[in-house]
């Protein structure tokens, strides 16, 4: 035990030699394919939540509005929009968005995936 080991030497040799093996060429490819996929996936969740907010304001304005026409000019009541037809129908819209953009999308890739493998 009178010899002192230097294991940074060790660690340096052990780093220089081959492994003995390698990645499948594919690797590459697989890890950008992925990439890409989640790069889309926060995209479109990124527009949808854009959606909703516009969706979400459009909304708001038509109760404003039905308020305003109400309180003021009360003649004209009768051809006010419905604020509850209008957040039903952007719920409906926001639904049909989600589903086409996110959720197809999803299981879109994950079906090429797997057919890939």
């Amino acid at each position: 035990m009178s010899k002192q080991h230097n294991f940074d030497e060790f660690f340096e040799s052990a780093m220089r030699q081959d492994p003995g093996y390698g990645l499948p060429k594919s690797f590459l490819q697989g890890v950008n394919d992925r990439i890409a996929r989640k790069l889309a996936f926060r995209i479109q969740l990124k527009m949808l939540g854009r959606t909703a907010i516009v969706l979400a304001l459009l909304t708001v304005a038509v109760f404003v509005g039905n308020y305003v026409v109400n309180a003021f000019f009360p003649k004209y009541a009768e051809f006010t929009i419905s604020g509850y037809v209008v957040a039903g129908v952007s719920f409906l819209i926001l639904f049909l968005l989600f589903m086409d953009r996110v959720v197809l999308g999803y299981l879109e890739n994950r079906q090429q995936e797997h057919s890939g493998m």
